[in-house]
C-alpha cells in the first residue's frame, strides 16, 4: 500500500503523520515512523554543492540536482577527474558531506520531538555506504541533539517494520515491498513520482 504525500516544507512531514493518524482514528502510541537521514534530517545537498563549487569553480544549487544519481547530476566530475561523482562525494569528501558541512534541515529536530511527545516511536532508517559514513552519521545525530528511539543502517528499508517511511530516495519510496505510508521529501530529483 503506497501513499505519497508531497512535502510542503521541511517541518510539515510530522504534521502529515498526525493528520493521517487522526483521519484513520489510530492510536499514536502504537505507531512507528521510519525516518531517513540524508535529505530528511541532514542537508547533504547543500554540502555537496558547496564542496563541488569550491573544487570545480562552479555555482550549482539544489535546483540543479535533477537526478538522484549524482553521476548524472554532476557529470563534470567524471569528465575532468575520471572518477565517479559518488566516489567524489561519498568517499573522498564524505566527512565534509556527512558531518563537517552538513546541517540539520529546518524544523526537523522539533518535528521529531513532537512525534516522541505524542508517544510515536521514531526509528532512524538510513543507508550509509561504509563504516566511516555510519560514524559521521551517528556523530551528526548526537551532536545536533536529534531524537530517535532506535536506529537501523540498512539498504532494505522495506524490511523494517513501521507505519510511515519519510524519505527522499525514489528507490525506497517506490519499493514494491514497502508497506508503510510513504511521505516524500520533495526535491527536484524526485518530483516525477506521482502522488497516489
Amino acid at each position: 500500500m503506497l501513499k505519497f504525500v508531497k512535502n510542503v516544507g521541511y517541518s510539515w512531514w510530522y504534521r502529515i503523520v498526525f493528520i493521517t493518524l487522526q483521519q484513520q482514528n489510530k492510536n499514536f502510541e502504537m505507531t512507528t515512523v521510519k525516518v531517513d537521514v540524508d535529505g530528511v534530517i541532514r542537508d547533504i545537498f547543500g554540502a555537496m554543492c558547496r564542496i563541488y563549487n569550491e573544487k570545480f569553480d562552479d555555482n550549482k544549487t539544489l535546483d540543479d540536482i535533477i537526478h538522484y544519481d549524482v553521476d548524472e547530476s554532476f557529470p563534470r566530475i567524471k569528465e575532468e577527474t575520471g572518477e565517479s561523482a559518488a566516489k567524489f562525494f561519498f568517499i573522498d569528501n564524505a566527512h565534509y558531506v556527512f558531518y563537517e558541512g552538513a546541517k540539520v534541515l529546518p524544523g526537523v529536530k522539533e518535528g521529531l520531538l513532537k512525534l516522541h511527545n505524542e508517544g510515536i516511536k521514531v526509528v532512524i532508517c538510513t543507508y550509509q555506504l561504509n563504516i566511516d559514513n555510519k560514524v559521521d552519521t551517528l556523530r551528526f545525530l548526537d551532536e545536533n541533539g536529534i531524537y530517535y528511539d532506535s536506529l537501523c543502517f540498512t539498504k532494505d528499508k522495506h524490511i523494517v517494520c513501521g507505519d510511515f517511511l519519510i524519505d527522499d530516495c525514489p528507490d525506497f519510496l517506490m519499493h514494491p515491498d514497502e508497506e508503510s505510508y510513504t511521505i516524500r521529501m520533495e526535491y527536484p530529483f524526485n518530483k516525477y513520482i506521482d502522488d497516489m
